[in-house]
């Protein structure tokens, strides 16, 4: 069973973000398969080089996404990425300088990092979108 398992309660009302958000979950769940088989080390850091790779891209396009809705709240949004992509390359770093016994600790805080972001902040944006697309006078398209 995949330790991040997508469901709908994810989705922020946008096939492109939601492809994304699907791509990160599955960058862990690889990993985890990785863990559980043993070979988290050899594993982890070309996942976590992809995952500081993708995260940067994503980021960025939700991050437009955003600022093209007029999303209210986009600067917290941003910072709570840059936390996000520091931790992150915090760990890499760690990694490559030896530390390879991280599998477990990036894992959680990958899946908790992920999880409660995509639940609690995404989704308030993704409330806007909706509240956007109902109103006739936005005309932008998501």
């Amino acid at each position: 069973m995949a330790i991040l398992p997508w469901s709908n309660e994810y989705s922020v009302h946008s096939s492109e973000i939601d492809d994304q958000h699907r791509k990160l979950f599955r960058l862990v769940n690889n990993l985890d398969e990785a863990v559980q088989r043993g070979k988290g080390p050899r594993v982890l850091g070309p996942t976590l080089d992809s995952l500081v790779e993708y995260a940067q891209e994503h980021f960025a396009d939700e991050e437009a996404l955003l600022e093209r809705i007029h999303y209210p709240a986009l600067e917290e949004h941003r910072l709570e990425h840059a936390s996000f992509s520091r931790q992150l390359a915090s760990l890499q770093v760690r990694y490559h300088t030896g530390n390879a016994s991280l599998s477990t600790q990036v894992l959680e805080f990958l899946k908790q990092w992920l999880d409660n972001h995509l639940l609690q902040s995404d989704q308030k944006y993704a409330l806007y979108i909706q509240d956007t697309q109902q109103s006739p006078e936005q005309g932008d398209e998501i």
